[in-house]
């Protein structure tokens, strides 16, 4: 009756690994930690390859939400201008005054905008309407121009490295309503 329990020495025996186990195991550990080490450096090219791009893009485009808030302010200058023609300006050397001093002033604007990679795109009458760089706001009624020309221009376009900010505000020709071609006038 004096039972003890099992023999606590016989407890403690460990079966020593063999040379070959501790191998393999320190080789499956190593292959898991390389894995391991692969992908955390793929992890970072690719962190560091996103925080370029992001980096180059807020260089290239960091300046468009100013750059389009002023593009208001070169729009009124240029309506300023051509409000009062060079001949007009001339009969009055206020006037004269008043509208050199906004053409200066435009011309600042324009400087600083193409430091700063905006560019202002002006359509000529009798362009190509283009949708990716005008905006039509109206038709006009024309023999002079072909229609889907431009055929007055409102607002210049403006693009920040290629991208466009604001289109340009045209109007576009078609051909005027005629007649004389009707078929009630045939006979």
């Amino acid at each position: 009756g004096n039972y003890m329990g099992p023999d606590p020495d016989a407890e403690l025996e460990e079966v020593e690994p063999t040379a070959e186990e501790v191998i393999a195991s320190l080789e499956t550990k190593l292959a898991d930690a390389e894995d391991k080490a692969l992908r955390a450096a793929a992890e970072l090219q690719n962190y560091r390859r996103r925080a370029d791009r992001e980096l180059a893009n807020a260089r290239k485009f960091g300046a468009e939400k100013f750059a389009k808030d002023v593009i208001a302010v070169a729009d009124n200058l240029r309506m300023a201008i051509s409000s009062v023609s060079e001949e007009e300006a001339d009969g009055d050397p206020k006037l004269k005054n008043m509208r050199v001093g906004v053409v200066m002033t435009e011309k600042e604007l324009l400087g600083a905008f193409e430091k700063n990679s905006v560019e202002q795109v002006v359509p000529q009458i009798g362009d190509d309407f283009d949708h990716n760089l005008h905006q039509a706001m109206t038709q006009i009624e024309t023999s002079d121009i072909a229609p889907g020309k431009v055929a007055i221009v409102m607002t210049a376009a403006y693009r920040l490295n290629d991208r466009l900010l604001k289109p340009a505000m045209v109007g576009v020709a078609k051909a005027p309503a005629d007649d004389s071609n009707s078929d009630s006038d045939r006979e």
